[in-house]
């Protein structure tokens, strides 16, 4: 093998870990170029390896002109995306997937679908290793039926189980759980004998409840985002900031493909993202929860930095080094906390704004929504109110983290005052309208 062609595949195998895209390029590259000259190198390219070939000249240029390193990060990744979504194009998708080892697929939806696949294998794993069904003792503390027991299957039976046995109002109702005092979501698998209590929107202290509605609406907005954006226009989907109900607006931060720099939507492009969220409501697709290893979580996101960045933070807080997930139809995300059963629970919602965050280079945005669940709806003059009051920057919410993650030079202080009202007294809140509303 000559220099030129040996020193090309090492270059190639050193950049393989920035894409799965890349990887299976490089696997064609080697089965086909081992042993071949510069030349005939040269003129067995296909489009496919050419491309790669042209952005590692450009990198080894930009190296050599910094005089160090370049970081092939994001924006790197996008213009691999860019150039192959424009393959695509040209040569058409049957010449694309001619290759043995490379299916094309645009990053986000094979991402997606890779995804899918690993958390439905990792489920399928975990059930495999109890061939036998453990009873366990549930023991229910509310009304109707106080000190009510039942007898269930652990690690297959949920909370929903519960309110089935109870009535048709919780099992209609019930949006939250707490098992032995710990908030717990209604369609995860209860693991042992416990006491539950079962949450609503009207229950006195709603608290739980409502962080646990506006967390599941950050994660369908991040699922809406990155929908509406397609291939064409690659986004990398960082985390979804925890953020309180009284803050206004729910939030999700995205790291926006490099040509939308400075990209301000419009009122038609607020419209698409909400639209993309109301497709998911109609479909009324329940949110899964699965406790897998940091090592498979690490797989599914391996793409993406900025969710490897969160799973390692999410591992190291716990002895196990295990990390929760959420998935609703084909969308999996790293899960902040307990969510919502289903995404039909949703009623009013929309996609408010989107603000580009200082740090990110301008390209680093975050989103925002409200919404109000079915079982509590507003009248348009309220929605409408506290729809103006959403459209403000939410501040002082994960701020920092989110800017280093996307490689911002300057992170505000976390401890930044949040430019929303104080929250109002929790026996006051009903629900999310409620809350929201609070300080006007």
């Amino acid at each position: 093998m000559s220099r030129t062609a040996g020193g090309v595949t090492m270059i190639l195998q050193r950049l393989s870990r920035f894409s799965s895209v890349l990887r299976s390029a490089v696997s064609v590259h080697l089965r086909r170029n081992v042993g071949a000259s510069a030349v005939a190198f040269n003129k067995q390219l296909d489009p496919i390896q050419k491309l790669f070939v042209d952005k590692i000249r450009e990198y080894k240029t930009k190296r050599q002109t910094t005089g160090g390193p370049v970081d092939a990060g994001p924006e790197y990744q996008q213009d691999l995306d860019r150039e192959l979504f424009r393959l695509k194009q040209m040569y058409g998708k049957a010449d694309m997937n001619a290759f043995p080892e490379f299916k094309f697929e645009g990053s986000a939806a094979a991402g997606a679908r890779r995804a899918g696949v690993l958390f439905e294998r990792e489920k399928a794993r975990q059930r495999a290793l109890r061939p036998r069904v453990e009873k366990i003792e549930v023991r229910h503390l509310d009304a109707p039926r106080p000190g009510a027991t039942f007898v269930l299957n652990g690690h297959l039976s949920t909370p929903l189980t519960c309110a089935a046995h109870l009535s048709e109002w919780h099992l209609r109702n019930s949006v939250l759980a707490l098992v032995d005092g710990r908030p717990w979501d209604m369609l995860r698998p209860l693991t042992r004998s416990c006491d539950i209590r079962l949450l609503a929107f009207r229950d006195r202290d709603p608290d739980a409840v409502n962080r646990a509605y506006w967390r599941s609406c950050a994660v369908m907005l991040g699922c809406a985002v990155r929908r509406a954006f397609k291939d064409e226009y690659p986004v990398t989907l960082v985390r979804a900031p925890e953020t309180p109900v009284s803050a206004g607006a729910f939030c999700y931060d995205v790291v926006l493909d490099g040509r939308l720099r400075g990209w301000t939507p419009t009122r038609e492009d607020l419209r698409s993202l909400s639209k993309e969220a109301h497709g998911l409501i109609r479909r009324d697709l329940p949110f899964e929860t699965l406790d897998v290893d940091a090592k498979v979580a690490l797989e599914m996101f391996e793409d993406n930095r900025h969710k490897m960045e969160l799973i390692e933070e999410k591992a190291s807080q716990n002895p196990e080094r295990t990390v929760t997930l959420n998935r609703f139809g084909d969308f999996v995300d790293v899960s902040e906390g307990p969510v919502i059963p289903r995404t039909g629970i949703c009623f009013q919602y929309e996609v408010s704004a989107a603000h580009g965050l200082p740090g990110g280079e301008g390209v680093l945005h975050r989103f925002q929504g409200l919404s109000l669940p079915v079982h509590m709806r507003a009248h348009h003059v309220i929605w409408n109110r506290l729809l103006e009051r959403s459209r403000k920057l939410v501040t002082g919410v994960g701020q920092k983290a989110t800017e280093r993650a996307a490689g911002g030079r300057e992170a505000r202080d976390e401890t930044e005052a949040a430019a929303v009202p104080a929250a109002p007294d929790p026996g006051s809140v009903r629900h999310p309208a409620a809350a929201a509303a609070g300080g006007q």
